[in-house]
């Protein structure tokens, strides 16, 4: 009877000490996210575009106006924070945060996922006062944006730069590389189904403290990994739908990949394998073998994106890897550079005839 009782009496405490735990934490990712908004306010500036708003920071004078694309990670338009002042020396450029990246508010959609980007982008250029031509430069999946932004309003666009970009066909050549234990342990290390009530608890917050990575060549400065960090609670939500969409968007892009007489540059980053350590090879459980397979693919999808466009052109960046941004952003502008030059010389060109 007495342990009944006690059993009982244990049962009655812990809903309301489970309710107060919950409550608890939905106080601390609130107050939390307020502090850092507030220690950290957004380098440009947050524009609603009818249902949500988005943020978009813009920098220099000029025509056309470069438009980075930030690839399918957490870092949105600080992706370009290594190169965005640089081209802000000699024409109009911006970066901008995807919906519920950063420093965007969230936004949820029945539409197809890579409509739904370009879409928002357009009415975020409208929205903010920005003029096309418009000159994209894309990233890793952001080139694929840029590629089915430039296919759906070709009218507004001055040309595309795609640095190590998606290829449709990204998901096959990865396809077989890797075993079902390791893909396995990645999506249960991800907590893909319960991240959004981890998030709103405060308990992504205080795990992300635990598991911080950054590619190699991704230098952040203490500032900036503090802001990363910070956000990265909000951010992984989105990149969640933006990695569950993956397939359909690559799909997208293989049919629309063509994008007439518009001028293409592809950068394709070409790193040695013997300069990827033996560690980094059992982080992502590859072999060289399998690696040197994926590579030569990869050769080949960089090639194939000079078939986008009858007016492309295909460069090899050696020794660089995946984030050229970082590692080489003297590099990157000098391509975006020359592509600028080239817009103002061909519309010269044509005023004066």
């Amino acid at each position: 009877m007495l342990q009944k009782m006690n059993r009982l009496f244990s049962a009655k405490l812990l809903l309301p000490i489970a309710t107060i735990l919950i409550l608890v934490g939905v106080i601390y990712e609130q107050i939390s996210s307020n502090s850092l908004r507030k220690k950290f306010p957004a380098p440009g500036k947050v524009v609603d575009i009818g249902d949500h708003k988005m943020h978009i920071h813009c920098t220099g004078t000029g025509s056309p106006t470069v438009i980075f694309e930030s690839g399918m990670d957490s870092y949105g338009s600080m992706s370009w924070n290594r190169v965005l002042s640089r081209v802000g020396m000699y024409t109009r450029a911006c970066a901008y945060d995807r919906s519920g990246i950063m420093w965007s508010e969230p936004r949820l959609l029945n539409q197809e996922f890579s409509n739904r980007v370009i879409d928002e982008l357009s009415s975020l250029l409208d929205a903010s006062g920005e003029s096309a031509p418009y000159l994209l430069v894309g990233h890793s999946l952001g080139g694929a944006y840029a590629t089915l932004f430039a296919n759906k309003y070709p009218s507004l666009v001055a040309g595309i730069i795609l640095i190590d970009s998606s290829h449709p066909d990204l998901e096959s050549n990865l396809d077989g590389h890797f075993s079902a234990e390791w893909v396995e342990d990645l999506e249960d290390n991800l907590l893909i189904w319960s991240e959004p009530i981890l998030k709103n608890l405060g308990l992504l917050r205080i795990t992300s403290k635990y598991t911080e990575h950054h590619e190699p060549e991704v230098d952040w400065s203490a500032t900036e990994h503090k802001i990363i960090e910070g956000f990265r609670p909000k951010s992984f939500l989105a990149l969640q739908s933006e990695v569950k969409a993956l397939t359909d968007i690559l799909h997208q892009l293989g049919l629309n990949k063509y994008i007439g007489d518009i001028p293409l540059i592809a950068i394709d980053a070409h790193l040695d394998i013997s300069a990827i350590s033996d560690s980094e090879l059992k982080k992502i459980a590859l072999s060289r073998e399998s690696l040197e397979s994926i590579f030569k693919e990869q050769t080949r999808m960089h090639q194939d994106k000079a078939n986008w466009s009858s007016d492309a052109e295909l460069l090899t960046f050696k020794n660089t890897r995946h984030y050229i941004q970082f590692q080489s952003p003297e590099k990157v502008d000098s391509v975006i550079q020359s592509m600028v030059a080239k817009y103002r010389m061909k519309t010269a060109n044509r005023n004066s005839q």
